[in-house]
């Protein structure tokens, strides 16, 4: 998808952080990941894009936000949807 940026790890890491995330911790997911919906369903609540695009590298995490403990999945654009 033209202008979507592919993001390394310490950049998606960075990114959350200025989000407002700290005590960031991800952790590549294993097999192929589709963004959103209940973990499980494949269920899609991404709009716009093809998920599991070419290049498309999906993690999983935890951080900290608003002083509390959060799990989430966040794919290497950046878009992050918490669990």
């Amino acid at each position: 998808m033209p202008g979507t940026e592919i993001l390394n790890e310490s950049e998606i890491i960075k990114k959350l952080q200025m989000e407002g995330y700290s005590n960031v911790s991800l952790q590549r997911a294993s097999g192929r990941q589709q963004m959103g919906g209940a973990a499980g369903t494949g269920q899609q609540t991404q709009t716009g894009g093809v998920s599991g695009a070419a290049g498309t590298e999906m993690y999983t995490g935890t951080a900290t936000k608003d002083g509390k403990q959060v799990r989430f999945q966040v794919d290497s654009s950046g878009r992050v949807t918490k669990e």
